[in-house]
């Protein structure tokens, strides 16, 4: 079922490429940055801690108007917190405690309006919806994969919500800029297959800084 998404999301979004491939100034680019995510929506998910991570992905871009575009990535993002806990039947505590890494993998497809603003259009900021396919969760303990594919269950098919940033350009020459932006994701949907107590919920957040490299077509 993820996979099959997955396939109808990429061929979306191919078949919109081929269409918009013959509009002025389309732009496309590589993305590449860092993650900084955490997990809210009930009271154990908030003990984790926001942990570093990896993005990196594509762009896509078709000015509308003179400052004001429709953009569209495709990224591969891993959202990862941390937490320690205490293994029971020890008798020292500083042997008791082991780290937990947890690793929520996504291919993430937001699509966004961006406005340019200030001296030479610049700066710009950009807001809309995103979409996310869920891939798999990855599980460290004191730093040792955790082999366990029944984990990847516990998780929603998909991930969705809003997405917002803000950054600068830095023109290369007339045709390619480098892009350097701060981006929030904000999750709206309950990821969580299982029920969770007190009808809780869980939910991700994402902040994201991201390099980007585009070239007009």
């Amino acid at each position: 079922m993820k996979t099959t998404k997955l396939t109808y999301c990429l061929i979306a979004v191919l078949c919109i490429s081929q269409l918009v491939m013959a509009q002025d100034k389309f732009r496309i680019g590589i993305n590449i940055g860092g993650t900084y995510s955490s997990l809210r929506g009930n009271p154990v998910a908030e003990e984790n801690k926001a942990a570093l991570d990896i993005l990196f992905g594509a762009s896509f871009e078709l000015p509308l108007k003179d400052r004001l575009s429709l953009k569209m990535d495709i990224n591969f993002e891993s959202k990862r917190v941390t937490n320690e806990f205490s293994n029971l039947g020890g008798f020292d505590p500083l042997l008791e405690t082991s780290s937990l890494s947890l690793s929520l993998n996504y291919v993430a497809i937001p699509v966004m309006l961006k406005y340019r603003f200030g001296k030479d259009q610049r700066f710009f900021v950009n807001g809309g919806p995103y979409y996310a396919a869920f891939r798999n969760v990855k599980t460290k303990v004191d730093g040792n994969t955790v082999d366990d594919n029944e984990s990847d269950s516990l998780f929603q098919n998909s991930d969705f919500g809003i997405s917002a940033g803000i950054g600068m350009s830095f023109p290369v020459n007339d045709n390619s800029t480098i892009n350097l932006e701060l981006r929030n994701n904000l999750g709206l949907n309950n990821i969580s297959k299982v029920e969770i107590v007190d009808d809780g919920s869980l939910k991700t957040n994402s902040l994201n800084l991201i390099l980007n490299w585009d070239f007009g077509l």
